[in-house]
């Protein structure tokens, strides 16, 4: 069969699921979860092109992780999708969508579905959350309309208490979105005056969330890792200030790989930046050490070039992480290298340093 490289594959895939009218988070996801670690263990190995025999192999791979605890199911089933659909485009050339469901989409009257887009044109979060408000909301609306309710002003607490009812059904561990949708649902309708009450009454009870309270990262082990930084070289500068950032201010991975130079006020010693994960407008100080870790960067790591990124790769052709996976990559380069093992749990991410930073304000808030 005829060679092909392994990066035009991913770019077919990527081009095939972009036909198939999936979101645009979606394909991110697809990019950074399926394919990126496909493409990182081709590197790995000194390949370009297609090797079934190294295809296998980190299939093996992937499940030997993951029985040993070292990456999530979640994280198992993205890896092996991204195998599959290479193997697939490679010996046929196409990747053919397979989804099998008993389910059949409910259908709603036009007026419900435009109000419904109205909605989602209000909400000011990220394109994942507005989604699942939708599809909260959809399920509402089809729910009261099976009532024998269909009018909107027919709404009341009744109906409300039934629904919350049935989904809690399947919707277990995810009632806090539930709750949190159709308040945001009927507050729209209230200031659209399709309704005089928002039902803020039954939808005010708080719940205990259904989740184990995660471990963070440990304070001395951080230091570790922090000293372990050769700080006289390019990479090691710039590594510093990504983990000197994250640890003094929360950052999360994503939204440090996607600052620009001008997120950083000088003047106000501050960090301006739109959040990732709620598309937000956050200011935060920017603390004396970060703030002289990141001029250090720029003035005598950063690679010259156009590009307002603040964070590059090191070699040609400079440019920016194309997410949080690489900033993660880096956490975990020097958690090796300061031989501190790592297992689901246990707290040792770039997401324990922001459970670590959380957990200290707590503990300075009950002093």
């Amino acid at each position: 069969m005829e060679e092909k490289l392994i990066r035009e594959l991913i770019q077919t895939a990527l081009s095939q699921l972009a036909s198939m009218g999936l979101a645009d988070e979606t394909l991110k996801s697809y990019r950074t979860y399926a394919f990126h670690p496909l493409e990182r263990f081709y590197v790995d190995k000194g390949k370009v092109l297609y090797d079934s025999s190294l295809m296998i192999e980190m299939y093996h791979l992937y499940q030997l992780q993951y029985k040993q605890g070292v990456i999530l199911k979640q994280t198992l089933n993205w890896q092996l999708r991204g195998i599959g659909i290479i193997d697939e485009i490679y010996n046929t050339g196409f990747f053919e969508w397979k989804v099998f469901s008993q389910k059949k989409k409910e259908e709603m009257p036009d007026v419900y579905e435009n109000i419904i887009i109205d909605f989602s044109n209000t909400l000011l979060c990220c394109n994942k959350r507005k989604s699942n408000y939708e599809s909260i909301v959809r399920r509402f609306l089809i729910f009261m309309i099976k009532s024998g309710k269909e009018n909107l002003s027919s709404i009341n607490d009744v109906l409300l208490r039934n629904f919350l009812v049935e989904i809690s059904a399947d919707k277990p561990k995810s009632m806090d979105d539930v709750i949190t949708g159709l308040k945001k649902f009927l507050q729209y309708l209230n200031e659209k005056l399709f309704i005089e009450n928002r039902y803020y009454s039954i939808l005010a009870a708080p719940r205990s969330r259904d989740r184990k309270v995660n471990p963070c990262m440990d304070a001395n082990e951080l230091a570790m890792m922090m000293n372990s930084i050769d700080r006289n070289t390019t990479s090691g500068k710039r590594d510093y200030a990504i983990l000197i950032l994250a640890a003094t201010t929360g950052l999360r991975a994503g939204d440090i790989a996607s600052l620009r130079l001008d997120c950083i006020n000088w003047k106000r010693n501050e960090i301006q930046f739109v959040q990732g994960k709620t598309s937000e407008a956050n200011i935060l100080p920017l603390p004396q050490n970060a703030g002289i870790a990141i001029a250090d960067y720029i003035l005598y790591a950063r690679p010259k070039t156009s590009l307002d990124t603040l964070f590059l790769r090191n070699y040609a052709p400079y440019k920016g992480f194309h997410d949080g996976v690489s900033v993660s990559c880096i956490f975990r380069k020097y958690l090796k290298k300061s031989n501190l093992a790592h297992k689901n749990g246990d707290g040792r991410t770039m997401h324990g340093i922001r459970r670590m930073i959380g957990t200290e304000m707590m503990r300075n808030k009950l002093k």
